[in-house]
């Protein structure tokens, strides 16, 4: 089935679509994580900052007004890491 792009979202760029797959992405990595914690697991986070910081160049490679579409999915993103944050025990 042929998708149909809507006149209404400009076309994105290569780039932005794999901005936006590194972020579901890492979104899906803290998904599993929160739900490991809830459940009483231990996780173990290497390499999620580095994933981050590829997302975070890759914005930044982008023209101003794909990095600024982003936003939101960040904001998501930043959303995660807190309620992560707030389920994982006191050290």
């Amino acid at each position: 089935m042929q998708q149909v792009a809507d006149p209404e979202t400009p076309p994105r760029s290569p780039g932005f679509v794999g901005a936006e797959d590194m972020a579901e992405g890492a979104s899906a990595m803290l998904s599993i994580a929160e739900a490991l914690v809830t459940a009483g697991n231990r996780v173990d986070l290497a390499g999620f900052e580095e994933e981050v910081a590829r997302l975070c160049a890759g914005i930044l490679a982008l023209p101003k007004s794909e990095g600024q579409a982003l936003a939101p999915v960040l904001t998501a993103l930043r959303d995660q890491v807190e309620r992560l944050q707030n389920a994982l025990p006191p050290p």
